[in-house]
């Protein structure tokens, strides 16, 4: 059976012109090479209530930058802090980047031949080393790397999605497996406490975050105290991701383009709910993705039927999505472009669609549409007395 092709995101947009489809995101365009490294060295000569990061960096020190995340050109930004790093040095320090496996797998540091590449394994016992006591007395492990580092850069790339916006990169995503089963088992409260001991112990003072907007573009770089970059860097992001809604859209086109890991039916999801907060009642809607997972068969009944009200009320807590995802399809045509099979879309009761042409002539039949890329990371502001 047929397999749908990749849409490229960034030519949405121009399949759609001269269409009525409103795109209130405007024009997203990313920085080239040269643009993102000007960016990248003005934040860190700037750094925001801290001194230049030189001062703090010797000759021979051991430094480790700790990636959170991947976007299309993070590269670059990593080549850029290593060539400040190693600036006006008589003796090169030693440059360590760190990142999950995903992350990893997806870096090219072919430019960077002195730089080492780690992927952090949360199941390798001889890449933790045990740090402190954790607010519920359990022991709080780290890749041994950010224990033995003279200097610690974390590079950021906060998510609106992210649940603990107080929070920054290095714990839990640095530890062991079960460290990170263990916190998100504890309160808000301890998970916090235990984030800030990793941090102070491990003198984790200077962080970089990237301010990614729709498609994963970095729309701006802050450098400086992780505390107050992070501070800002939520203001920013809120305000990025925030859209206005003016009227319901009688055709609504979401992407989900995320880069730091495989789209999931989560992030399919929730971009439903933004769809369905912006749409006239029994509007289509279309999803572009690249998913290309299968959905288990909790998501396929999800899509199919509603919950069953005989499910126990924590249950129904926990799958308030699910049930949000069969109420919406109940009332919405939904199409959807990803990596999967015809069989495996419309045996999901979806529309399959299979190339930019039809995606062209569903919204040649809208008088006034919408598009939101990213629409399962937005922040939809829609009037009460929206119709």
């Amino acid at each position: 059976m047929t397999a749908a092709a990749q849409f490229n995101f960034e030519d949405i947009g121009t399949i759609l012109d001269g269409l009525p489809i409103d795109k209130p995101q405007g024009q997203l365009n990313s920085l080239d090479s040269d643009e993102l490294k000007a960016a990248v060295r003005t934040a860190i000569m700037n750094p925001i209530d801290y001194p230049s990061i030189s001062d703090a960096i010797y000759d021979g020190d051991c430094v480790v930058i700790a990636i959170q995340g991947i976007t299309g050109n993070v590269n670059d930004v990593i080549e850029t802090i290593v060539t400040m790093v190693n600036a006006n040095r008589s003796e090169k320090v030693s440059v360590t980047v760190l990142a999950d496996a995903f992350t990893a797998s997806r870096l090219d540091l072919t430019n960077l031949a002195d730089v080492s590449l780690v992927s952090h394994d949360p199941d390798n016992d001889q890449q933790m080393a045990c740090l402190a006591v954790g607010a519920n007395d359990q022991a709080l492990y780290v890749n041994r790397l950010l224990f033995d580092a003279d200097i610690v850069i974390p590079i950021g790339c906060l998510s609106p999605l992210d649940k603990l916006r107080t929070d920054d990169c290095l714990f839990p995503n640095f530890s062991s497996r079960t460290n990170r089963e263990a916190f998100h088992e504890q309160s808000e409260r301890d998970q916090s406490a235990d984030v800030r001991r990793v941090n102070n112990l491990l003198g984790t003072f200077f962080a970089v975050q990237l301010i990614l907007g729709p498609g994963d573009i970095i729309h701006e770089i802050l450098a400086g105290e992780r505390r107050s970059v992070l501070k800002a860097t939520k203001k920013k992001l809120a305000k990025l991701w925030s859209v206005a809604v003016e009227k319901p859209a009688d055709l609504f086109i979401a992407t989900i383009e995320t880069l730091a890991s495989e789209p999931n039916w989560e992030d399919f999801g929730r971009a439903l709910v933004v769809a369905e907060r912006c749409s006239q009642n029994a509007a289509p809607i279309v999803v572009c993705t690249h998913l290309k997972q299968i959905p288990s068969r909790e998501i396929r009944m999800a899509l199919r039927e509603s919950l069953p009200e005989t499910l126990p009320e924590s249950k129904r807590i926990a799958n308030t999505l699910h049930g949000q995802m069969s109420a919406i399809l109940a009332s919405h045509p939904v199409y959807l472009a990803s990596q999967l099979t015809q069989s495996d879309v419309e045996r999901m009761g979806l529309g399959f669609l299979n190339e930019p042409g039809e995606l062209k002539r569903i919204a040649a039949k809208c008088s006034h549409g919408m598009l939101l890329r990213d629409a399962h990371k937005c922040e939809v502001d829609v009037p009460s007395e929206l119709p």
